[in-house]
């Protein structure tokens, strides 16, 4: 839902069409990534994280980051 909206910011404020949706994508992953690690933190604290599941999909998530380039 926000790369679409950061397209149309990024045109309202004039950015060169050719790299508007890459630096869409990039801003996107620079909102998501840390607020999915201060969530985690924070369901941790609770009790509410399942470490194995963590370990599991880390490696998957960190290549899949590279990939969305």
């Amino acid at each position: 839902m926000i790369v679409p909206v950061l397209y149309e910011a990024f045109r309202v404020l004039g950015v060169p069409e050719d790299v508007r949706m890459q630096l869409c994508l990039g801003t996107s992953i620079a909102i998501v990534v840390p607020a999915t690690i201060r969530c985690c933190l924070a369901h941790s604290v609770k009790g509410a994280v399942i470490p194995g599941v963590i370990r599991r999909l880390a490696v998957p998530a960190g290549v899949g980051l590279p990939a969305a380039r």
